[in-house]
């Protein structure tokens, strides 16, 4: 996650909407994949999930729609 670190260590919103249709930031984004994952990628997906969620990342922001994290 060094390149993360560094972007936010740089000012980078860790919040930025990544979505403007559907309001999703990355962690909304990465919790509503809706293909099936290998072992290796949803492994990956949880550590960045957590990792946003360690560094700050609003884990109460909804999506347009309402969607959250959960």
């Amino acid at each position: 996650m060094k390149l993360a670190d560094l972007l936010l260590a740089n000012g980078a919103n860790i919040d930025e909407i990544v979505n403007e249709e559907k309001g999703y930031t990355i962690l909304l984004a990465l919790c509503h994949i809706k293909v099936t994952l290998s072992l290796r990628e949803s492994d990956s997906n949880q550590s960045i999930i957590r990792y946003l969620l360690e560094h700050g990342s609003d884990s109460t922001r909804t999506s347009k729609k309402g969607k959250d994290i959960f």
